[in-house]
């Protein structure tokens, strides 16, 4: 290249948050200097700041072209892959990167998150296991090891990972954040309240942590607590279908049915083919008596699962609580196995079904 100096202009710019002009800058030097392998490798990161992960993808196998064992290069191609939701494909890259450098901490982690989101949680484990025994004081290695075991179901050695993460460094919110899962999969709702609590003591803004604090909360059956909480996480920008269909069920607990209403309505708003927020809309709409509209939100949750028998039972109720038993008892009969209660229990069906009339 002419010069360093204009290198050093352009990653002001990118460092700067100006993506577009980094952009025309790193194109206006690759057309100087077509064999300066960085530069592509560079432009893949700006357009990957702007989210344009094809684009970025193809950036990098250009430097590649170039240059072929180029570490970053292999390892933010792999990262774009993940980005594009092709992990399987992200695979060759990362290997590709630990093979030219054994000792790239990022790469073995990127593989292992990788091999994770494929499902080969085992084959993380062993990763990140070795990845850990040559570099033991490096924390974002022992919190992925931590989320691969807690996957497999290992949650005291995915506590012990993580805990070694947090040794490391206690500020650590992810890895806080974490061990709260990890505890609370293991039924330890205090201390996974308390490694919330840890996490949002460092990151106040986290909203995951948020969120899950408020399911800890719900456990502990601090109701109003959770909500706040389930609130603050939307507030955050966590504003997604099941944070407003665990926020209806904090309210709906309370029997705060309004406000449950318009939770579960606000996860239909985000995601309209969501069974599981039809069928809570049904249940709130039955407890304030609005039969006919209970009745259409667990048709609906049946339409787009046929399988959900909650619903299915849902509805049977509410038409026998309409006075239309027969086919209330059909729901019933063909989604709920009362077919079974009526031969071996038939005392509890009528029992169920003077209840569901009252």
């Amino acid at each position: 290249m002419q010069s360093q100096r204009e290198l050093q202009q352009l990653m002001a710019l990118f460092q700067a948050g100006r993506l577009g002009e980094a952009e025309s800058a790193a194109r206006r030097l690759i057309r100087r200097h077509p064999d300066a392998f960085v530069l592509p490798n560079i432009l893949g990161a700006v357009l990957s700041s702007q989210g344009r992960h094809a684009d970025a993808l193809a950036a990098f196998r250009q430097a590649l072209r170039l240059k072929r064992d180029y570490v970053e290069a292999h390892c933010n191609a792999g990262i774009a892959l993940c980005a594009l939701g092709r992990h399987a494909e992200s695979l060759a890259d990362f290997r590709a990167a630990i093979a030219l450098a054994p000792g790239h901490m990022d790469a073995r982690n990127n593989l292992a998150n990788a091999m994770q989101e494929c499902g080969r949680h085992a084959e993380a484990v062993e990763v990140l296991q070795a990845a850990a025994q040559a570099q033991p004081a490096h924390p974002p290695t022992w919190n992925n090891l931590g989320n691969a075991l807690a996957a497999l179901g290992r949650h005291a050695e995915a506590v012990a990972a993580l805990r070694r993460a947090l040794a490391l460094a206690p500020d650590f919110a992810q890895a806080h954040n974490n061990l709260g899962l990890a505890l609370l999969a293991d039924a330890d709702v205090a201390g996974a309240l308390a490694a919330f609590d840890e996490a949002l003591l460092f990151a106040p803004d986290y909203p995951e942590a948020h969120a899950n604090r408020a399911d800890a909360l719900r456990r502990a059956g601090r109701l109003a607590d959770a909500g706040a909480a389930f609130e603050r996480a939307i507030a955050l920008g966590l504003d997604v279908a099941e944070l407003h269909n665990a926020l209806g069920n904090v309210f709906e607990e309370m029997r705060r049915f309004d406000e449950a209403a318009r939770a579960y309505q606000a996860a239909l708003a985000r995601r309209p083919a969501y069974a599981e927020a039809h069928n809570n809309l049904g249940s709130v709409l039955k407890a304030c008596g609005k039969l006919d509209q209970a009745a259409a939100c667990f048709e609906r949750a049946l339409q787009l699962d046929p399988g959900f028998a909650l619903a299915a039972g849902n509805l049977g109720r509410v038409r026998l609580a309409q006075g239309r038993h027969a086919e209330g008892l059909a729901h019933l009969v063909a989604h709920t196995g009362f077919v079974r209660l009526a031969v071996d229990a038939a005392p509890r069906l009528i029992l169920e079904l003077e209840d569901a009339t009252r």
